[in-house]
């Protein structure tokens, strides 16, 4: 009987179902079309973002229409009245909507990868989950809620209705959280924690919802259910950052030596190379989930860094900093300046546990520091920390590279348009390496331009987001080896770019892990920005 259903709604449904199958191999078309990695095309973006926006419309009302063919919540429908099993009926409809709106997805995505000739192995695992993403994260809601209407019309309606529900729960929320809803985890490395529990919340809440249609067509107490599942959703937004983080630390491995951080006040006062207000829009922590004003006192604390071993990294994924006052008095939470990632200590060829020395810059409420800024304080700031450790080591030439490395993708290079940087570009199937670091090099005299660092917010352990069919991941730097103004001189400059290399170093997590920084009897305003 599965079949036969089936069969009856693809005759049905087939022309709508073509025309959403054709979608995500269009994508596939414009990437293609696309220069990979240096040009940009406005149009090509425009036509991507208008695609993309018609394969989750059409995919959701396809979704809406095959399932409102057999409407649960209409009592006018023949098939109450034939002897169909409940079960069957589930199935046709979910092997419906895996075959005619999944299954394309899936195909393009391989193809995707398999054009640009990634390994078959690694595009077809990062396929598959990114297939499974957004079944659980779109499809599978979709396919339960508009079980709930009767028609296309009062599904549009009751999404609209929605909508603006849960709009007005996140408003709510975010009165009760400095501003916003995203959470304190937003942005952050552990932030597919939360976004992994509302995966499983909507697989929870799919299947009573189907469960409850499908077997009992109990559309109250699956509305119920609903209800209840957007609240829980928005409740993992604003869990707290030591709960998640906690939980990334109990699945990773204990560090191999735990790296210290000490307030070393013999490497004296900061001084900025640019004015404040300068450095305070290039460094400033974005605030949004904190009760402190974009504006505020600036300090920098000299600390030293011992512990990170020859060829690692260590991360601050977060910071948090609590002031006491002389007696006792707790003062509101401060966070790091600059990125929600705090700083990151990289130790590319000093000597194992040889110390770093770090300026880290704290933003502070006016209010606060103009109160106390006089007055010795105990600082007390609590680190969520991630080690990570050398992966790979490659390299390819300055100019016209086009190669593939392995742990990092297809990479390639090339002059900028004012011929003072190379341009290095590389793709990958999937994940990117954890972090990564990017230099000039000659190897005929080992001089090197300083090097480009950056990291990824993200230790999912699985490839997932809502970007089918694209499962192309980018990433990339400009190596300046010449000044047009004269004043920068660089260790490899333009006369020795055409014997020189790309260094790529990648790095992968090696453990998470916590501590906390203690400054007895210190004075704000010695550390204060000049």
């Amino acid at each position: 009987m599965i079949w036969h259903i089936f069969k009856k709604d693809f005759r049905l449904l087939w022309p709508f179902a073509l025309a959403i199958a054709i979608l995500p191999f269009a994508i596939v078309a414009v990437h293609l079309k696309m220069d990979h990695f240096f040009a940009e095309n406005d149009t090509l973006e425009a036509l991507l973002m208008l695609l993309e926006l018609m394969l989750y419309f059409g995919a959701a009302s396809l979704t809406a229409v095959a399932v409102h063919h057999d409407s649960l919540a209409d009592v006018r429908q023949d098939w109450l009245a034939r002897p169909i099993r409940r079960r069957d009926l589930l199935a046709a409809k979910l092997l419906f909507v895996l075959l005619a709106a999944q299954l394309p997805l899936l195909l393009a995505n391989l193809a995707c990868g398999l054009i640009d000739r990634f390994a078959f192995f690694s595009t077809l695992s990062a396929s598959i989950t990114e297939d499974l993403y957004f079944f659980l994260g779109f499809m599978l809601p979709v396919f339960a809620f508009v079980s709930l209407t009767r028609n296309l019309t009062e599904a549009l309606g009751g999404a609209f209705a929605l909508f603006i529900g849960v709009m007005g729960l996140e408003m709510l929320l975010a009165a009760t959280n400095g501003g916003s809803v995203l959470g304190p985890t937003a942005g952050t490395g552990v932030a597919w924690i939360p976004q992994t529990e509302r995966l499983l919340i909507y697989l929870l809440a799919a299947s009573a919802i189907l469960g409850s249609q499908y077997f009992r067509r109990a559309t109250r107490v699956s509305r119920y259910v609903l209800a209840g599942a957007i609240v829980l959703c928005a409740l993992t937004q604003v869990a707290p950052w030591r709960y998640a983080f906690g939980f990334e630390k109990a699945l990773s491995a204990a560090p191999a030596a735990d790296p210290s951080i000490h307030f070393d006040p013999a490497l004296g006062r900061y001084h900025s190379p640019v004015s404040a207000e300068t450095q305070s829009s290039a460094t400033q922590l974005d605030t949004q989930n904190l009760r402190v004003p974009q504006k505020g006192a600036e300090i920098y604390f000299p600390v030293e860094v011992s512990g990170v071993d020859r060829g690692s990294i260590l991360k601050i994924d977060s910071a948090s900093v609590h002031l006491l006052g002389a007696h006792g008095k707790h003062e509101s939470v401060i966070n790091i300046a600059g990125d929600p990632g705090g700083f990151e200590v990289p130790n590319d060829g000093a000597a194992d546990s040889a110390p770093v020395t770090h300026f880290e810059p704290v933003q502070i409420r006016s209010s606060i520091y103009n109160r106390i800024k006089n007055t010795p304080v105990t600082l007390q700031i609590d680190y969520s920390e991630t080690a990570l450790r050398l992966a790979s080591t490659a390299s390819l030439p300055a100019i016209g590279a086009n190669q593939r490395v392995p742990g990092v993708g297809w990479c390639q290079s090339q002059f900028n348009d004012d011929k003072t940087a190379v341009e290095v570009r590389c793709l990958a199937a999937g994940h990117l390496p954890q972090c990564s670091t990017i230099l000039l090099e000659n190897p005929a005299t080992r001089a090197q331009n300083p090097a480009i660092h950056g990291c990824l917010d993200d230790y999912s352990p699985y490839f997932g987001r809502y970007k089918p069919p694209d499962l192309i991941t980018r990433e990339g730097a400009n190596l300046y080896f010449r000044d047009t103004a004269g004043l920068l001189h660089y260790p490899v400059d333009a006369a020795q770019i055409a014997r020189s290399r790309v260094l790529l170093k990648s790095y992968g997590v090696a453990a998470h892990f916590s501590q906390q920084l203690t400054i007895p009897a210190i004075r704000l305003v010695d550390w204060s920005a000049p």
